[in-house]
């Protein structure tokens, strides 16, 4: 599973054991991020859902980062 910008071939939003399965990291890692308030996350009556451009905007920011260490 990808998690893409293109809407028409993926879902809007991944329950947090699909977007770890997507990522790589721990479910446990996620919701530390949540808590920090680094991963915005979207409550729908018990479903913690990362919603699409949520997702990819996290991970663009872990990205920029390393962008940032590797020029200085």
């Amino acid at each position: 599973m990808s998690i893409e910008q293109n809407p028409s071939k993926h879902r809007m939003a991944y329950r947090m054991h699909e977007f770890a399965a997507a990522t790589g990291l721990s479910r446990s890692f996620l919701y530390m991020e949540v808590k920090a308030g680094k991963l915005k996350v979207t409550k729908i009556g018990r479903a913690t859902l990362v919603l699409r451009d949520d997702g990819v905007r996290y991970l663009e920011k872990y990205r920029n980062a390393q962008v940032e260490e590797e020029e200085v």
